[in-house]
């Protein structure tokens, strides 16, 4: 069952419109809509999970870059590694993933959420400057090498609370450049 990934999505935007948008291109097993926990408002992402690959190729040829509201839609599979070319990433083992260009209001909950669509989350652990406020960095645990491929397949450059995410393998602390 394809898991269709679906960015830009105004505050408005739940479930049930997700579920209406997408069965004009056909089956809707199940639509997720990230939602801040404490505020409960959208965090501008969300997941549809389609019947077969041809009816989710579909809804991503039609609704990708689509505009709503003012706001253009990103649409693609979750783990789509079409976009980059291959060896564009090192062959590790890790499960370690290193997150950017996170929005400073962003918590270990939501990132949780997010990847939670997509692999099993083992850690998150967000980054703080030395005044312990939020530096827009954090480290997702994910269980396996290739949890961390679909991760950074189906997260990375897609559009999180108004910014364009960044996820990669984190490097070692022993491979880092001093």
């Amino acid at each position: 069952m394809p898991n269709v990934f679906v960015g830009g999505l105004l505050d408005s935007v739940g479930e049930a419109d997700l579920c209406a948008w997408f069965s004009d291109y056909g089956t809707v097993h199940r639509a997720y809509v990230g939602r801040d926990h404490q505020t409960g408002y959208t965090r501008g992402f969300g997941f549809v999970d389609m019947g077969n690959a041809d009816e989710a190729a579909s809804a991503i040829a039609a609704l990708n870059g689509a505009d709503l509201g003012g706001r253009r839609l990103t649409v693609s599979l979750a783990g789509n590694q079409q976009r980059r070319s291959p060896g564009a990433r090192p062959k590790t083992q890790y499960r370690d993933l290193y997150v950017s260009a996170l929005p400073y209001e962003t918590t270990a909950d939501d990132l949780r959420d997010l990847f939670s669509r997509v692999v099993i989350v083992r850690d998150v652990r967000m980054i703080v400057n030395r005044d312990g406020l939020p530096s827009g960095i954090a480290f997702v645990t994910v269980e396996s090498h290739e949890a961390a491929e679909r991760a950074i397949g189906a997260l990375d450059g897609q559009s999180f609370g108004g910014r364009t995410l960044r996820v990669s393998h984190a490097r070692p602390k022993a491979g880092r450049p001093a």
